[in-house]
């Protein structure tokens, strides 16, 4: 599907499933199609002392900004 292209087209390969809400789910059933990405790691999100690796920003707005030259620019 779109998400795993979307994926492979950025050489982005870390695919995984997690146990937690997000809008996506009732997005996806009013027929929008929906990819969750962000930097950093689900274990250490909302708790004590949560940080995001400076590396993984920067990896994140570059595989941000590749996605919107390709999917929108090109």
């Amino acid at each position: 599907g779109m998400p795993f292209a979307i994926a492979a087209q950025l050489a982005y390969p870390e695919r995984q499933c997690v146990a937690f809400a997000t809008d996506a789910g009732w997005l996806q059933r009013i027929g929008y199609r929906c990819v969750l990405f962000g930097p950093g790691d689900i274990k250490d999100a909302h708790r004590a002392n949560e940080y995001v690796p400076i590396a993984e920003m920067e990896r994140a707005g570059t595989v941000l900004d590749e996605l919107i030259h390709r999917r929108c620019l090109a």
